[in-house]
């Protein structure tokens, strides 16, 4: 006789902002995690902030939004908070989203349902989870907070933006060290982010990361399309910071020697929000184009013979450098860029961490095409194909249930055989 289905999950999902539509790394994650949880699982979703469309499959079987109003970065308001912040003990990234009607939910609905998995998405939300409830909540970290603005401090050229973002920094470290840890348990991304919390934050509760999944199957079409040697391409969220910095320093300082050398080479920059400096200085121009927010990248990956992803901030794993490999494009990428990923230089992308060096890659993936594309191929067989969502969410069932509760751990090894090998650390 077949043996019987385990029972779903209860689970309280909560985050700030939506996680659609998925058109960043971070909503991409926690949307397509919450998908396939959502399969076998209960799901309670819990969102400081205001719904967004989605056309997508659902992701919970009920989601609730606490109204929350944060000031659009440039803007008046947003520099008022910012002035004001300065005379804070807290982190502006933290501030801006305290929310006494969120903590007054978390309590409220934990009371009433007693979920078996309570989920702090992000740090972002970890000041509202209310103090007595985080001792059997899991702290999912995407990055590690602290480590963003470090870099950010050390890529500022103005002495008085080197000096804010320090000040951040130093705010970061001692709240993301504090907050994480109260938590049962924190998830991070990548073994690098483990490393980093236990060796950094002196964490004991860390129980390990889920790996960066990637939607496969999305992509297979492209991947059939010849390489057109005339593109190459840039993919990721223009309104996220270091994005911004990345493309600032490949425009300024690689760019003008690759494009000297090819000048009928076009560069697409494809992502939301470009800011209007980028734009003024560089779209329409040099064979530079900025698509701004699209409904689908796909058309706009279709045959771009490599990608760059040139970062020098950034934390956790950059999702859209599988989403390039899944479409069959050759990834060139900063170590900073790759970091995380389970990928080996020249065996499943190309490592370039000078203006010099990414101009000298961008040369060779043009003209050794057929190389390139063997590798793309080692990159997609050995990193993207054995990564799935579902096993993702299934790794992360069982690095957040709780060892000692044996009757949830049975229950999670049922529906998650998908991801043996898991390492559950006991508290």
């Amino acid at each position: 006789m077949p043996a019987p289905s385990a029972p779903p999950l209860r689970l309280l999902w909560i985050k700030c902002g939506p996680v659609t539509p998925p058109n960043t790394g971070g909503r991409l994650r926690s949307c397509q995690m919450l998908r396939a949880l959502h399969r076998e699982h209960e799901i309670r979703f819990l969102c400081l902030g205001t719904e967004e469309a989605d056309d997508g499959p659902p992701y919970a079987a009920r989601s609730e939004f606490v109204p929350h109003r944060v000031p659009v970065r440039g803007s008046l308001a947003f520099v008022w908070r910012a002035l004001l912040n300065l005379f804070s003990s807290l982190p502006l990234a933290l501030a801006l989203y305290r929310s006494p009607a969120l903590t007054m939910r978390i309590r409220q609905l934990a009371r009433e349902e007693n979920p078996d998995v309570i989920v702090c998405d992000f740090l972002t939300p970890a000041l509202n989870v209310p103090p007595e409830l985080r001792a059997r909540c899991v702290l999912f970290q995407h990055n590690m907070e602290a480590q963003i603005w470090a870099r950010m401090a050390a890529a500022a050229g103005h002495p008085l933006k080197r000096l804010y973002l320090r000040l951040q920094c130093q705010r970061m470290t001692r709240c993301e060290t504090a907050l994480s840890r109260q938590f049962a348990r924190v998830i991070t991304v990548s073994e690098a982010d483990s490393r980093f919390a236990r060796e950094n934050y002196g964490l004991a509760n860390v129980a390990g990361h889920v790996p960066t999944g990637v939607d496969e199957e999305r992509f297979r079409e492209l991947r059939a399309l010849p390489r057109d040697p005339s593109t190459i391409c840039f993919l990721g969220s223009m309104d996220w910071l270091p994005n911004i910095d990345g493309m600032e320093w490949f425009l300024q300082e690689s760019w003008p020697a690759i494009h000297a050398r090819r000048p009928d080479l076009r560069l697409v920059v494809i992502g939301r929000h470009p800011p209007a400096s980028l734009l003024s200085a560089w779209d329409g121009k040099a064979g530079v184009r900025f698509t701004g927010t699209v409904d689908d990248v796909r058309p706009h990956l279709a045959g771009c013979a490599a990608s760059v992803v040139p970062l020098r901030i950034g934390g956790g794993t950059r999702l859209k450098i599988l989403e390039l490999m899944a479409a069959g494009v050759p990834v060139i990428s900063t170590t900073i860029g790759a970091e995380g990923l389970p990928l080996v230089h020249q065996e499943h992308f190309l490592r370039a961490d000078e203006p010099e060096e990414l101009a000298a890659a961008v040369d060779w993936v043009l003209s050794s095409p057929q190389e390139a594309m063997r590798m793309s191929q080692r990159a997609l067989d050995e990193v993207v194909q054995p990564n799935s969502w579902a096993h993702c969410a299934g790794v992360f069932l069982k690095l957040a249930l709780p060892a000692r509760d044996g009757r949830l751990q049975e229950r999670c090894n049922k529906a998650a055989n998908d991801a043996a090998g898991a390492t559950i650390m006991p508290l």
